[in-house]
């Protein structure tokens, strides 16, 4: 059985939101199973959300699109880490997010801007495990340049292997 996991650097609820109305919408589905499936689906936030979704259930629910007043956006604004917060095994999710990328058949990046602090997040260079995940990730108006340093800051955590020489890109895995 395959499993999806989604590790998502914002704060809001989009994604989760999307895929329940997507599968009610274009799946015909009711919203109790629509909600059930999203369930189902690995969703980590490693610097928190501004509270979960109503369907979702939760200790600190707020309606998509909602606008707190400000007693709610002060407990909202709880669910919020600062990057140190996120990164703190002891007071996230990161050991459970870096056992998933480890055990990744495949990778996608959409949207990831791959900075440093991000990667350093999703993957412990200290333990210097090779990743067995192929990976793809969305370009759209990087450089080459930028490219290219990407590829080499990913060669350092041990992603990759060594880009070929002459290469402006990485190697495939």
């Amino acid at each position: 059985m395959s499993t999806v996991t989604l590790i998502v650097f914002n704060y809001d609820r989009c994604i989760e939101q999307y895929l329940y109305l997507a599968f009610q919408t274009y799946y015909g589905m009711v919203a109790e199973r629509a909600a059930g499936l999203v369930k189902k689906i690995h969703i980590y936030h490693p610097y928190g959300s501004v509270g979960s979704l109503p369907w979702y259930g939760g200790t600190q629910t707020s309606p998509f699109g909602h606008e707190p007043g400000a007693g709610e956006l002060l407990k909202l604004a709880g669910g919020i880490k600062t990057f140190t917060e996120g990164t703190d095994p002891t007071s996230s999710d990161i050991t459970a997010i870096r056992a998933k990328v480890l055990a990744a058949d495949r990778l996608l990046f959409l949207g990831f801007a791959f900075h440093r602090l991000n990667l350093q997040l999703l993957w412990d260079a200290s333990k210097r495990q090779a990743s067995p995940a192929r990976c793809w990730a969305t370009g759209k108006n990087i450089s080459v340049n930028d490219r290219d340093e990407i590829a080499k800051e990913l060669v350092a955590l041990g992603w990759i292997p060594r880009p070929p020489l002459g290469s402006t890109s990485p190697a495939p895995n």
